[in-house]
């Protein structure tokens, strides 16, 4: 990381685009330079001023006029708030009515006209401050409805800090991945900590084999430093024979649980690379702990899942129990997470502020739904998830939600459960369970597709003559996703 450089974050970022003419960013074969982007900037600036919102909805397209839009709402002290291309038209206006936003970016819709001319970039009102919004983000909700997720200046300079603070040696040499969708929280991660050193990132197509894209970047264009999802390992192991990354210095997993026995595999692909296992949801802004794997085998882990580490500088966590009292030593525990990168909470959903966040010796902790074990060593052991939420391609999935949407396709009183279940090749897929019910599959998933992204579409649809219950008279999940396993 540069180093003795205390300035904002933002004012690097600008500082990089009005004085230097290096490499930016790369989309699919398209380079652009710091110059390049700044003359986007500039446009996309213009464009936004005439609107007096204090944020904006930007369509998610792999574009660099999309970067160039994030950059200019920043740059007049707004914040933007990701949509996707495919977004269902019921999430779209139900993201608008909550922010009470109407103006969209759409890079291909609208393209910049561009000045090649504008050889300077200002801050309209200066930087902004810590309580100024930077971005919004949306997660999945319990009740059909998305939850927003607001993440100030303060967070997001807290997250910089301590990223920085995690001893990469990176410079405006150094070259980035940037292999997620913008709607995701980790993309923050990939492209702005690379603009405010000056460095370079490279993005990856939507619509492309993300594992053979992600493959070629590393190898041809020499990738440094790149952050990704496990789930891509899956993809990759037929090729680690043929992998050899050897410009990568720091590989970095996030979005799931890593496996001990790939990563050892992956090890021999990138064998100048530090590896690192991250952890963090949205609402505690990007990632905050961090563990680093080692190489000799002896790893902290937990049934061949690798730890997620220790907490990250201006960041806390507590294991808990149901009491909300501190965990014993060598007692599994409810991962809560306070400190500075913590958001202040939902937007219009005081509701699950009320249950989601706590306020204990005059702090205020957020409640990860994951739990966890304290080793003697200080690590962390990732012990699952406190409830039904899964993880699905590195998003985050309530069932609730899923199974709110499914029930519309069913006749009244018959029950649903969505389930995550591993294929047994590694990858995690989405499955609906249908109790005494034949699914008509292709007229559901279509009518699914209207409400719900696709990644929140299960990809498999089965018939349970009856729901099994546990000694709580619940329906019991794990026995249905066993059996949802060996249907597969």
């Amino acid at each position: 990381m540069l180093a003795n450089d205390d300035r904002h974050p933002l004012e690097r970022v600008f500082q990089h685009l009005n004085t230097s003419d290096e490499l930016a960013l790369v989309v699919g074969e398209e380079e652009f330079s710091y110059l390049d982007l700044k003359c986007r900037v500039a446009a996309a600036q213009k464009m936004l001023e005439a609107h007096p919102d204090e944020g904006f909805l930007i369509v998610a397209h792999d574009h660099v006029d999309t970067y160039a839009a994030i950059l200019a709402c920043w740059s007049l002290k707004k914040f933007y708030v990701p949509i996707h291309p495919n977004y269902p038209a019921e999430r779209r206006a139900k993201i608008v009515e909550i922010l009470n936003l109407d103006f969209f970016f759409d890079a291909l819709a609208e393209p910049l006209i561009v000045d090649r001319t504008h050889h300077k970039l200002e801050f309209q009102k200066g930087l902004p401050s810590n309580a100024h919004c930077a971005y919004v983000l949306f997660t999945s909700g319990s009740t059909g409805e998305p939850k927003g997720v607001p993440i100030t200046w303060g967070n997001l300079c807290a997250f910089e800090s301590g990223f920085s603070d995690l001893g990469y040696q990176l410079d405006h040499q150094d070259r980035f991945l940037q292999m997620f969708d913008l709607t995701f929280d980790l993309s923050v991660m990939s492209f702005f900590i690379p603009l405010s050193m000056g460095a370079s990132f490279y993005t990856v197509p939507p619509d492309s084999m993300k594992y053979a894209v992600i493959a070629e970047l590393l190898e041809e264009r020499a990738l440094t430093f790149a952050l990704m999802v496990p789930s891509i390992l899956t993809y990759l192991k037929p090729y680690f024979d043929e992998i050899v990354a050897t410009g990568l210095r720091y590989s970095l997993f996030c979005g799931e649980a890593l496996h001990e026995d790939i990563t050892a595999q992956w090890s021999a692909c990138v064998p100048y690379a530090q590896i690192d296992n991250v952890y963090g949801p949205t609402e505690n802004t990007i990632f905050c702990t961090r563990y680093t794997y080692k190489r000799d085998g002896a790893n902290a882990a937990h049934q061949g899942v690798l730890s997620i580490g220790k907490p990250m500088k201006h960041t806390a966590v507590q294991l808990w129990n149901e009491e909300k009292e501190v965990a014993k030593n060598g007692e599994v525990g409810n991962l809560w997470l306070g400190g500075q990168y913590l958001t202040k909470g939902y937007l219009n959903r005081e509701d699950l502020n009320q249950t989601q966040f706590v306020v204990k010796n005059n702090e205020r902790w957020y409640n990860s739904g994951d739990r966890a074990l304290r080793a003697d060593s200080g690590e962390l052991l990732y012990m699952g998830r406190q409830d039904n939420q899964m993880k699905i391609q590195g998003f985050r999935i309530e069932a609730a939600e899923v199974e709110f949407h499914l029930k519309k396709y069913l006749p009244e009183g018959n029950r649903v459960v969505a389930v995550a279940v591993n294929n047994g090749r590694g990858i995690t897929e989405l499955v609906a369970i249908s109790e005494n019910f034949q699914w008509p599959i292709s007229e559901v998933k279509q009518a699914l597709l209207k409400y719900l992204p696709s990644y929140m579409v299960p990809s498999h649809y089965l018939d349970f003559p009856e729901f099994p219950l546990n000694s709580n008279g619940k329906i019991d999940r794990k026995q249905l996703t066993s059996w949802a396993e060996k249907k597969i």
